[in-house]
């Protein structure tokens, strides 16, 4: 029997859950270890049961088994983002204790998202040979989250394993881009003003961009090669630090919108977590450094919906 249950690790604020409930899925219970991002989670999921614990220190044989079971395990690691990535010990543990839940639960389906970078580790081999050993069907690639209708440009790797055939999850349809103008244009009353920082506008210079078009631009771009999309293109990936000042403290301004007339704004939280396709109805703790972590963290909420439709 399928009773159209999901359960999650390394849950975050719960996105996975948002597009699932979206998709008439039961959220019944996940694994958070940050009680600050759990207390999101609870926000919006008051009736699932999280476990804020360390996954490696979780009893999975006392947690019942769900149809579906998704891992979203920490990507730092494995970013291209992180000058400092390669894996860790910590990333294995957090494997091992994955394929403890899986041989405990024995879900019919079970899912997995990260980093494409995630694909040559040993933490993601030794997932994929438990799978294998446990007689699931198995397919995984690396998908760009943009051709699927998301307004972001968002490259990741996604497993997905089944029990048997009766269960088989098929990838949602591919669609045209969208542009990220259109998924946050009607927020645009909410946006203030703002001027660019000095290196904003040396590296825009250096593309010697026109206005024929709204741009969008990073607040912290790091490179010196600034992703500045039109607004008929998707978002650049959103990241977990894009609203952060690095010091656990919440960057008020983010991202920036670049008009046709040269003026500048600066969007909200609201507007970010649209790129990732967040229904409005998702509550936020109103910090941006947090929010912007789960929203940078999470996995577009419209895609699971379709994914598990």
């Amino acid at each position: 029997m399928f009773n159209r249950t999901i359960a999650t690790i390394f849950s975050g604020g719960g996105l996975v859950e948002t597009g699932a409930t979206e998709a008439n899925l039961t959220p019944i219970w996940g694994v958070e270890f940050d009680p600050k991002i759990a207390s999101v989670h609870a926000l919006n999921f008051p009736r699932t049961n999280l476990i804020i614990e360390d996954v490696c220190r979780v009893n999975f044989a006392s947690l019942p088994s769900p149809d579906i079971f998704h891992i979203s395990p920490p990507c730092q690691n494995f970013s291209i983002a992180n000058p400092q990535k390669g894996e860790k010990k910590t990333d294995f543990e957090y494997a091992i204790s994955a394929v403890k839940a899986i041989t405990f639960l024995k879900p019919k389906i079970v899912t997995l998202e990260n980093v494409s970078g995630y694909l040559k580790s040993d933490s993601f081999r030794y997932i994929l040979a438990a799978l294998f050993n446990q007689q699931y069907l198995v397919t995984f690639e690396t998908i760009n989250f943009a051709e699927y209708g998301i307004p972001q440009t968002r490259r990741r790797l996604f497993l997905r394993a089944f029990k048997d055939s009766r269960y088989l999850l098929h990838l949602p349809p591919k669609k045209p881009q969208k542009g990220w103008w259109n998924a946050i244009s009607d927020l645009f009353s909410t946006f203030k003003p703002t001027n660019l920082t000095n290196t904003q506008l040396s590296r825009l210079a250096k593309k010697k961009i026109t206005n024929s078009s709204r741009i969008l631009v990073k607040r912290n771009q790091i490179r010196d090669n600034i992703e500045t999309p039109i607004e008929t293109a998707p978002a650049f990936t959103i990241t977990a630090g894009l609203c952060g000042d690095g010091k656990s403290g919440n960057r008020q301004n983010f991202v920036n919108i670049i008009d046709t007339n040269k003026a500048v704004y600066a969007i909200t939280i609201k507007a970010l977590s649209r790129l990732q396709t967040v229904p409005d109805w998702y509550q936020f703790s109103d910090r941006n450094g947090l929010d912007g972590k789960i929203i940078g963290n999470g996995v577009p909420c419209k895609f699971i919906k379709e994914l598990f439709n």
